[in-house]
């Protein structure tokens, strides 16, 4: 048990979480870091329109991390809609030069993506969707801090809108604030209650702090159905709690998923929890 629990050290589980996220890909053909749902499939993203597939990891793990931020578009989604919302109207050049940004994300032309950002933030500095992907414009490019600022600014623009919660929580999860990523993810939780995303940053948060506590595990079960990462970081929790055949099965189930993102990690803690029964 001592080496496992080496292994479950904050560290070593920090690293091993950006490096999941790091590798997200995409999401519904969605890059993950923009506007409303900023990480990937297997690491969540951003609603509407989303930047193509991100570097990979803090370093190596910090590229890594980056790809489940996710990119939104100006139009209403499931995410709730202000009166502040309803009586701001985009200027149509800057809703051009979003869409010029939007086509270059796809593409894998952040630079070039960036600027229109910029242009369209410039014409209206209240478009929410452009500072949201815009961040995740700096976030795939590993300028967390940069990221960080304008998940933040989102967050002032669109207080009611959990995608920039979520970015931002993934963000501050990279930078190694995992107190502060923590927060971000529940006030996300706040305005969805409903999608996956949010659940597995937060149970992303918690296992990093070693907190592997019941909120943990019901919240990496629930997302569990949309990210196959969420049966293996939910492996740790349950050797905690002493369910050591619970966490076995699940690193099994995470390697008969397919999912090939947490391979060599599964594998390695597959190895230790074989020799608990030596």
């Amino acid at each position: 048990m001592a080496q496992w629990m080496k292994l479950a050290s904050s560290a070593f589980l920090a690293g091993s979480v950006a490096m999941l996220l790091a590798q997200g890909g995409q999401r519904d053909g969605r890059p993950q870091f923009s506007a409303e749902d900023s990480w990937p499939r297997s690491m969540p993203q951003v609603y509407g329109t989303v930047p193509s597939t991100a570097q990979r990891t803090w370093d190596d793990q910090l590229d890594r991390g980056t790809s489940m931020v996710r990119t939104s578009a100006p139009t209403p989604s499931a995410s709730v809609v202000s009166v502040r919302d309803l009586g701001h109207r985009i200027p149509r050049k800057a809703i051009s030069e979003f869409e010029k940004a939007t086509k270059a994300q796809q593409k894998g032309e952040l630079s070039k993506s960036t600027e229109h950002l910029l242009k369209a933030i410039s014409i209206d500095p209240e478009f929410y969707d452009a500072v949201n992907n815009l961040g995740a414009n700096y976030l795939n490019t590993k300028q967390v801090q940069f990221a960080i600022e304008q998940f933040n600014a989102a967050i002032k623009i669109g207080p009611h809108r959990p995608m920039a919660y979520t970015n931002l929580s993934l963000g501050l999860l990279l930078d190694g604030k995992w107190q502060d990523a923590e927060r971000a993810a529940r006030q996300a939780l706040t305005f969805d209650r409903v999608g996956t995303r949010p659940p597995f940053i937060l149970g992303c948060t918690l296992v990093v702090q070693q907190k592997f506590t019941n909120e943990a595990e019901q919240s990496l079960r629930k997302a569990s159905a949309d990210f196959p990462e969420a049966i293996l970081l939910l492996a740790p929790v349950l050797v905690a709690k002493g369910d050591v055949a619970s966490a076995r099965d699940h690193l099994q189930r995470y390697l008969a998923s397919g999912d090939r993102r947490g391979v060599q990690m599964a594998n390695v803690w597959m190895q230790q929890l074989d020799q608990l029964k030596k």
